[in-house]
């Protein structure tokens, strides 16, 4: 009768101590995966002359104890910025400190205006491609009138630097033209095709090519291609395509079987 009362108890302890490692393992991922806090006047203190800041995010890069944040910074005269939108890479080894500074597509020639440089934030994230995490900043350029040019940047972490993976832009009529979708990258561009002649005219040919891409680790590859929303009609069938959403297809499951 000893004998057996053991079983129990040395299976309940066996079970209490499971659960022991278990509770320790759950907490110390959560301390892992915890970023810490940057105040606002240590933000404040990083932040470039005539800018404000317009969002930052933690990124955790698996090395060792170092905390970093991403912070995207815009033009602090919110009425006609001119300044590019600029990022910093900040890490945190006792103090808040600057590892790398990039201001996107901003490119100039000495003596030249900034041209092509977003100067509007849009947004930026911690997205998952694949199995692995990148940042998407979403900025735009736009200097008066109706056009503008959108960009969607992927961003990775290396050496405590700020390196560009890959990069996409659309016009303003164009910028769903862009999707990021159960963990894979679209993105389209309008071809159109003069095909016979048919009278004083010609008949066209348009169809959105989605392209959809992977990240490796490395880079960001194109994997497979479709045809979208193909039709035909006169030279002036392209305007038909302004607006249209690669997001709204996929959800329908229209290209690529991606519907949700």
């Amino acid at each position: 009768m000893r004998e057996r009362a053991k079983g129990p108890r040395v299976a309940f302890r066996a079970i209490a101590i499971a659960g022991g490692l278990m509770a320790a393992w759950s907490v110390g991922e959560v301390r892992a995966n915890r970023a810490r806090v940057i105040t606002t006047d240590a933000l404040q203190a990083l932040t470039p002359e005539g800018y404000k800041v317009a969002k930052h995010i933690p990124w955790h890069t698996g090395d060792g104890d170092q905390d970093y944040r991403v912070a995207a910074f815009s033009d602090a005269n919110e009425a006609e910025p001119a300044k590019p939108v600029t990022i910093l890479l900040v890490g945190w080894n006792g103090r808040w400190t600057v590892h790398d500074m990039v201001r996107p597509h901003h490119a100039p020639l000495p003596g030249a205006p900034d041209r092509g440089a977003p100067n509007y934030f849009t947004e930026m994230s911690r997205v998952r491609v694949d199995s692995r995490f990148l940042i998407l900043l979403r900025t735009t350029v736009f200097g008066g009138g109706s056009g503008s040019l959108q960009y969607f940047d992927f961003y990775n972490v290396r050496h405590q630097k700020l390196v560009l993976v890959k990069s996409f832009s659309h016009g303003r009529m164009e910028g769903y033209y862009f999707a990021l979708h159960n963990g894979a990258i679209f993105d389209a561009d309008l071809d159109c095709r003069r095909g016979e002649r048919r009278g004083r005219s010609f008949v066209y040919t348009c169809f959105l090519d989605v392209k959809k891409y992977a990240f490796d680790g490395t880079n960001i590859t194109a994997i497979g291609s479709a045809r979208l929303h193909e039709r035909q009609g006169p030279w002036f069938l392209s305007d038909s395509y302004r607006f249209m959403s690669v997001e709204r297809a996929l959800d329908k499951g229209e290209i690529f079987g991606e519907a949700r």
